[in-house]
């Protein structure tokens, strides 16, 4: 590791304590993560070899980038917690703090119309031969499948996607009041190295922070889902290896971005091809168990899945769709 990846590493560890925390608890146990969708959004990425990322206007979860916004409001409109921060960050640069949150409020329209993200849910090995009930009971179409995978945390994938990869925190406002005092606790706990970093670094570090908070916190209802969002922001940072097409879902003729299941070695993407960060494909509770079976063998084996044959589970759930 290069000391530029030393250095992002310690700083999202100062401002984005809780994210980090969950991504090195992740990488140390080799957890899994897993993505719940319809069976034929399954064979789709599969066959495609293509991950699809929809506007969160067109999802479930729209009103929730709204929430993380109205969380961070509540803290900031605390005259007491905003003054702390912009405090902690001033030996960094004159008005530093004010900088970054001026800059957040300049694209947040932006983000909150054009923020593309897939779910994904940490799995649990009790879930591999029936998936949890839970999910299948959301997304229990006629026929549903969950795609079981490990996440390329070691590679250099994100250097050329442009996307973020971050765990959804289930926060009320006593929640983030404490994150962020965490945060400007960590900040004066190591000002001499964010002075060091100089001000261009930390103006964007804050605005990442502030951009990271409002796009993947979640009401805590939703809680069991255990889930991370794959985050593209098309306008704010834009990839070249992801392409735009207009599908329909549900009826819905919408705007989607297509994220690439394969090395590019050129552009320094290794690590997320199908073969790599496959584990299995649980088949959700449905009429048509066989048939999809088989299917998804043919599928995985032209894939390059070695020995699909075991890593296609049928649940065995009675749930009727």
């Amino acid at each position: 590791m290069d000391n530029s990846q030393d250095n992002e590493q310690i700083l999202a560890k100062i401002f984005i304590p809780h994210s980090a925390e969950r991504r090195e608890d992740m990488k140390k146990r080799k957890g899994l993560f897993v993505h719940y969708t319809s069976a034929e959004n399954a064979m789709k990425i599969i066959q495609s070899k293509k991950l699809w990322l929809r506007n969160v206007k067109c999802m479930n979860d729209y009103m929730e980038v709204f929430h993380g916004y109205e969380l961070m409001q509540g803290f900031f409109k605390n005259p007491d917690s905003k003054e702390l921060f912009l405090k902690a960050l001033e030996p960094c640069g004159n008005e530093i703090a004010r900088k970054a949150i001026a800059l957040f409020d300049q694209w947040w329209e932006n983000i909150s119309l054009n923020t593309f993200i897939s779910s994904i849910s940490e799995h649990d090995s009790k879930e591999d031969d029936h998936g949890r009930l839970s999910m299948w009971r959301a997304y229990g179409q006629k026929s549903a499948a969950a795609i079981v995978f490990n996440a390329p945390f070691e590679s250099d994938s994100k250097t050329g996607l442009n996307l973020l990869l971050t765990p959804t925190a289930y926060f009320k406002q006593k929640d983030l009041n404490k994150e962020f005092t965490r945060v400007i606790k960590n900040i004066n706990d190591n000002i001499k190295f964010l002075v060091s970093q100089g001000e261009e670094v930390i103006v964007k570090m804050v605005f990442s922070m502030l951009v990271v908070n409002a796009v993947s916190l979640k009401h805590e209802g939703f809680k069991e889902e255990r889930e991370w969002r794959i985050i593209y922001l098309p306008y704010l940072n834009p990839s070249e290896l992801i392409s735009r097409d207009i599908e329909s879902i549900n009826g819905v003729p919408q705007i989607v971005y297509k994220v690439p299941l394969e090395d590019k070695l050129k552009e320094n993407i290794v690590g997320i091809s199908i073969p790599q960060i496959f584990n299995k494909i649980i088949i959700g509770p449905t009429e048509y168990p066989l048939p999809l079976l088989e299917a998804f063998k043919v599928a995985l084996e032209k894939a390059g899945i070695e020995n699909p044959v075991g890593r296609v589970i049928v649940s065995g759930i009675p749930l009727r769709t």
